[in-house]
């Protein structure tokens, strides 16, 4: 039996910004891999910083959630779902915005701060 590939993600949940947990650089790496992150040169670290948070409040506009900015459970858990693995937003382009797939909006504009 296959594990999951996003359990991981179970440990972060309650997260908010400021918070410093071991491993959290693997939450910033899914969300670079989705496109919510566009580096993680400098961001490479355990800190839950303004960079991650407006990440998980992007993918909480995305995916219908109350965007908090924190990885509550629910949006852990829509984290954890099977996905296909091609990216939300691409070269700035979001994908998902407002829950349609041809949206032109360049991802700095939708970025909740």
């Amino acid at each position: 039996m296959q594990s999951d590939p996003f359990e991981f993600l179970n440990n972060f949940q309650g997260s908010k910004k400021g918070d410093h947990i071991e491993g959290l650089y693997r939450v910033k790496k899914y969300f670079n891999d989705f496109g919510y992150l566009d580096t993680l040169d400098a961001n490479y670290k355990d800190v839950f910083d303004d960079a991650l948070e407006s990440a998980v409040k992007t993918y909480q506009l995305n995916y219908n959630l109350e965007i908090t900015g924190i990885l509550d459970s629910r949006t852990v858990s829509f984290m954890m779902l099977p996905r296909c693995g091609v990216p939300d937003i691409i070269d700035g382009t979001n994908v998902m915005y407002s829950g349609t797939k041809s949206s032109n909006t360049s991802q700095s504009a939708i970025m909740v701060r």
